[in-house]
């Protein structure tokens, strides 16, 4: 129940001029290669964070982030990712470890978010997801105070401040015999590396 509980991220790069996303290392990649890549991005929650935006206030940071949720499904005898936009719940068939036989699950999200977590795990900011029409999306304030400083060298060019964020949703799966309720599971996490200096990215 544990790996169909672990919310995964696709890897995703972004060129934004005064915000920036990088995938960390501590998170797996979904694939959608297999019909068992079909099963995992119906347990898990596959999504892509895009198109953030930066505006600077006096002592915070709005960032808005879309996030856009996927489905690994056989098309047109092809695995491929589809964008979806009911993505709080999915039904699938699984087969029963000891009879074989074929039994329908379901995953149901009761709530999703996204939060801003500083070095030591504290939360700094936190945004349920949100829609406007078929988008779905995220806007996080955090204090300045609250940011890190980017002392990676490689990421200089990327932004003086950073923050991490991360997806958590309370979730459970359950079929008609077994229910064990809803708990909260963390998703993969992200750096994201903030030029406060650079208007280009304001709302």
């Amino acid at each position: 129940m544990k790996l169909l509980m672990t919310t995964l991220l696709i890897v995703s790069s972004f060129n934004v001029s005064a915000i920036e996303l990088l995938g960390m290392l501590d998170g797996k990649k979904a694939f959608c290669e297999s019909k068992y890549d079909t099963f995992r991005s119906k347990t898990h929650n596959v999504y892509m964070p895009t198109n953030p935006t930066l505006k600077v206030n006096e002592t915070t940071v709005e960032i808005k982030i879309n996030i856009d949720f996927y489905s690994c499904d056989i098309i047109n005898g092809k695995f491929k990712f589809s964008k979806i936009d009911n993505h709080m719940s999915a039904v699938f068939p699984y087969p029963n470890v000891r009879t074989g036989e074929m039994i329908t699950m379901t995953r149901l999200d009761k709530k999703k978010e996204v939060l801003a977590l500083d070095l030591t795990y504290q939360i700094v900011g936190l945004s349920e997801i949100l829609k406007e029409g078929n988008q779905s999306y995220v806007t996080l304030t955090i204090d300045k105070s609250k940011l890190e400083i980017n002392h990676f060298p490689a990421a200089q060019e990327k932004g003086n401040y950073y923050t991490t964020i991360m997806l958590r949703s309370l979730s459970k799966i359950f079929t008609r015999d077994i229910d064990l309720g809803f708990s909260y599971v963390g998703g993969r996490s992200y750096r994201l590396f903030l030029d406060l200096e650079n208007t280009k990215a304001s709302l």
